[in-house]
């Protein structure tokens, strides 16, 4: 984007008044183009979040969608695929305020695995964290949303690629580049069954979620008084 808008829109961004942007990654990529920055994260109060240590994979694997914050189903389904027809039991649920729009397709193998869940409140995504035993996200948005954190809170081993300031396991981390599709797909596949033939591997991305989850909540104020728990991105 900085390199997009230019050397006029990135000399308009230095006159603001004051830019803030949500993690201390995005604030040191301005500063290289002397943009001056400050971090302000949303706060994030995950104390409710049910916890567990995930010891067996299934798998049954967990995506979140939202327009603000939407996956490549191409690399996912692929990757969907091949799994399932390693572990017939293998479940792909698709979660999100609004689910119609993704136009989640696929063969008939992938739809015999296939859950979608249209989301109206937090608490119903937290059940699903409970329920299910990986996260996966693929977008090259590069921020932190509200359920990646209580995925990775409630215990959930994810396969991500580097989001705001969280960075995945080196062991299930994924590229952002979107032209990466097939590469991802091919991390996908590995990753998971490397959690479902290594359950010592669950055990230890799972405690990995955890630490890192509360890392990122400790670095951030908490506003006891809050009770903002839509679902955003």
């Amino acid at each position: 984007f900085l390199a997009r808008i230019g050397r006029i829109g990135r000399a308009g961004l230095r006159l603001a008044d004051d830019l803030h942007t949500t993690s201390v990654r995005a604030t040191h990529v301005l500063s290289r183009f002397d943009i001056p920055a400050t971090t302000i994260r949303e706060p994030f109060d995950l104390a409710h979040v049910p916890s567990r240590t995930v010891k067996r994979v299934q798998p049954r694997i967990l995506v979140y969608t939202s327009d603000a914050w939407r996956q490549d189903f191409v690399a996912i389904l692929g990757a969907f695929e091949a799994i399932k027809s390693k572990y017939p039991r293998a479940e792909l649920v698709v979660a999100g305020p609004d689910i119609r729009a993704e136009g989640v397709v696929g063969s008939a193998l992938i739809q015999s695995g296939l859950i979608r869940r249209r989301l109206d409140s937090f608490d119903e995504f937290l059940e699903l964290c409970q329920e299910t035993d990986i996260y996966l996200a693929t977008t090259a948005i590069d921020i932190t949303p509200r359920p990646l954190l209580a995925a990775m809170a409630s215990g959930l081993p994810a396969i991500i690629p580097p989001l705001g300031d969280i960075r995945p396991s080196t062991i299930a981390a994924l590229v952002r580049h979107e032209e990466s599709t097939r590469v991802a797909r091919s991390r996908i596949v590995d990753a998971i069954i490397d959690l479902v033939e290594k359950p010592e591997l669950a055990r230890e991305l799972s405690a990995y979620s955890l630490q890192t989850a509360r890392a990122y909540v400790l670095s951030c104020p908490v506003d006891p008084q809050s009770s903002d728990w839509r679902l955003t991105a």
